[in-house]
């Protein structure tokens, strides 16, 4: 493994899934010992809960935002690092959403991942974070290039059909060979909401 150059040591996690912190927790430490993670189920909690009161963290691990928008973000994102010292930000997310790989360097956001890729993607996020680098995973950064080209092969007022973060998600995993159960596996998901979703997806397209 590559060595970090920057210790991110103290890590809060903020998520209403509680396995995510130990998850974290396993990929972090195989590169960095002395890490220790403190959680949190929202931004909210985050933000008001007495027990975090004076703490610093050198990395926050964002699951969930309230809201989409760019102005939105920056105001949870400021608040955010205003309470906890300036750490360094990790959006972990299941949704993507180009704005935010737009706006990395003005939302001060360090990295943005998916969250259901694997250990190894997680890690790299961390290595470039503690290396002072931005970082945008795998998944993500397919889906922005994909976003990109279609935007700019598109004259204006040209149709196009609209696509669902989730059904982004799941055709690119289509397109990647994995049938439907290993969709559903990959984005824990029921088998017949990745059907659903398709099923709406093509409806679309031949409406």
């Amino acid at each position: 493994m590559k060595k970090v150059s920057y210790m991110l040591n103290r890590v809060l996690v903020i998520d209403d899934v509680p396995v995510i912190a130990f998850g974290l927790l396993e990929a972090f430490t195989a590169l960095n010992k002395q890490v220790s993670i403190d959680y949190e189920s929202s931004v909210f909690s985050a933000l008001s809960s007495a027990a975090h009161t004076g703490k610093t963290f050198d990395l926050l691990v964002i699951g969930l935002l309230p809201g989409h928008d760019a102005e939105s973000i920056w105001n949870v994102l400021t608040a955010l690092t205003k309470r906890f010292g300036q750490p360094k930000l990790m959006l972990y997310a299941s949704h993507y959403n180009h704005t935010i790989i737009e706006k990395m360097e003005q939302l001060g956001i360090d990295a943005y991942v998916h969250r259901y890729e694997c250990m190894e993607e997680l890690q790299k996020a961390y290595i470039r974070i503690s290396a002072n680098e931005r970082y945008i995973s795998e998944l993500f950064y397919t889906l922005y290039n994909d976003y990109c080209l279609t935007r700019d092969w598109m004259a204006p007022g040209e149709y196009y059909v609209s696509v669902s973060s989730p059904e982004k998600n799941i055709l690119l995993l289509l397109c990647q060979g994995k049938d439907v159960a290993e969709i559903a596996g990959i984005l824990h998901l029921p088998v017949n909401e990745i059907s659903m979703h398709l099923n709406t997806f093509c409806s679309r397209l031949t409406g």
